[in-house]
């Protein structure tokens, strides 16, 4: 009998029941018929001789030759051999692990008259065995009916799954609609939002955009001023440059009248010396009334007639310094006054410049605006 409660989709025929009777081919043919008559359930004989199998007559054939009318005579006391001779039916063999379903397909591919036939089953240790077809069949059946069963289960899970998926499905598509309204809601509101603050954001830009547009005309005013008025300085230090220079060549011509009087006054000193002394002598001589006195007051009138004529030189020469003196003094004045003005006008330049960087300044630094850091972006941008 079958192992039913055993088999499952991959039993092999090893899993079902089978029977090994055998006989040698000498067996007298009685004595299988009795063996058969005593076992119902044996689907045949094997035939082998010294481990080989020399064939095998199913129950159905043989109780074909039994009832024959001269059975006894032709086959009863005579070896297995000679009715196996004559049935001569060439048995399925089939190995042991070989699967049931597969084996049942082998056996029904069989001629019409053998698909009933046993098969032989061939084991390990090279022993054979029989299997009923009808066993075979029936465990068939079996699986056939457990596979029913586990697609009946299968159908009923994916039916459960399948219901469970749509109770998912329909749950997601509620999600799907709830969360699309809130989406149109939010997007209706972030719009809206968004809208808003974009046109403070505009607004707030057009204000940036105007405070930096007087930045940078205040700027290019402060930068053109600066320049303007830094070349005014470079242009007055020039010429205080110049008027030092100016200043420079006055004092040395003042120095060089300065020498100038400095030499009269010696010549004068030493004159004046002179005069003494040859005045000392007038008197002398003039006293004394010789000829010979007569002689050297002569040579006395006539050098201090020379002396007079160098006083009345360097007389000259000193109005001639004084003149230059009041020139130089002229001069310094001329100067002085340029630099004054020079300077008046630098530090006009100086304090205009200060003006301009103090209102670029005040700007820069309102608090109201609240633009500082963002200036400089707005440049980079631009």
């Amino acid at each position: 009998m079958t192992q039913q409660l055993s088999l499952t989709l991959n039993s092999t025929l090893a899993d079902l029941a089978s029977h090994n009777y055998q006989v040698s081919s000498v067996t007298r043919s009685d004595i299988v018929a009795k063996e058969l008559y005593q076992n119902p359930e044996l689907p045949g004989v094997l035939i082998i001789d010294d481990s080989e199998l020399i064939g095998m007559i199913s129950r159905s054939k043989f109780l074909e030759k039994i009832y024959l009318p001269n059975w006894e005579e032709i086959y009863s006391n005579h070896p297995i051999q000679k009715l196996l001779d004559f049935t001569r039916i060439p048995p399925l063999m089939l190995s042991s692990d070989t699967p049931i379903n597969e084996a049942v397909q082998l056996a029904m591919n069989r001629s019409i008259n053998l698909i009933y036939e046993p098969i032989v089953l061939i084991c390990d240790h090279h022993e054979f065995r029989l299997i009923d077809f009808r066993i075979l069949c029936q465990a068939q059946t079996l699986i056939l009916q457990k596979s029913r069963q586990i697609i009946e289960q299968q159908e009923q899970t994916k039916q459960k799954y399948f219901n469970l998926l749509n109770q998912e499905k329909q749950r997601i598509n509620e999600a799907n609609h709830n969360l699309n309204i809130e989406k149109n809601i939010m997007k209706k509101l972030y719009q809206s939002r968004f809208i808003e603050r974009e046109n403070a954001i505009n607004q707030h830009y057009q204000k940036i955009l105007k405070i930096y547009q007087e930045i940078v005309q205040t700027g290019r005013l402060v930068s053109k001023e600066s320049h303007r008025e830094f070349h005014a300085i470079f242009i007055g230090a020039n010429s205080i440059h110049k008027n030092s220079e100016d200043l420079e060549s006055v004092i040395k011509n003042i120095s060089r009248d300065l020498e100038t009087i400095n030499s009269a006054s010696t010549i004068m000193a030493e004159i004046v010396q002179k005069v003494r002394y040859l005045s000392v002598q007038a008197s002398v001589l003039t006293y004394q009334q010789s000829s010979t006195n007569q002689t050297v007051l002569s040579q006395i009138n006539l050098e201090m007639n020379r002396l007079v004529k160098q006083t009345l030189d360097l007389s000259q020469q000193m109005n001639n310094v004084s003149s230059h003196f009041k020139v130089h003094i002229n001069n310094l004045k001329d100067i002085a006054h340029k630099e004054d003005e020079v300077t008046r006008k630098m530090i006009l330049n100086t304090q205009r410049a200060e003006m301009a960087i103090a209102e670029l300044d005040q700007l820069l630094e309102n608090p109201n605006l609240g633009l500082t850091n963002l200036i400089p972006n707005l440049s980079n941008n631009n």
